[in-house]
């Protein structure tokens, strides 16, 4: 029941072109015009510590 249900969610999703556009399309060419191709895309953010771990 719920891998139909998931299957059929699926498929109206993706058939509807802009929504496809605006949730997988648009994010991703956002991050490589802002993101990947930046000078500092390889520098690293370092480590944070959380305190809550001991």
């Amino acid at each position: 029941m719920t891998t139909t249900f998931i299957r059929l969610e699926l498929r109206r999703k993706f058939r509807d072109y802009i929504s496809v556009f605006f949730i997988a399309i648009l994010p991703a060419f956002f991050y490589l015009i802002f993101g990947a191709s930046q000078s500092y895309a390889s520098e690293s953010a370092g480590h944070a510590t959380s305190p809550c771990t001991s």
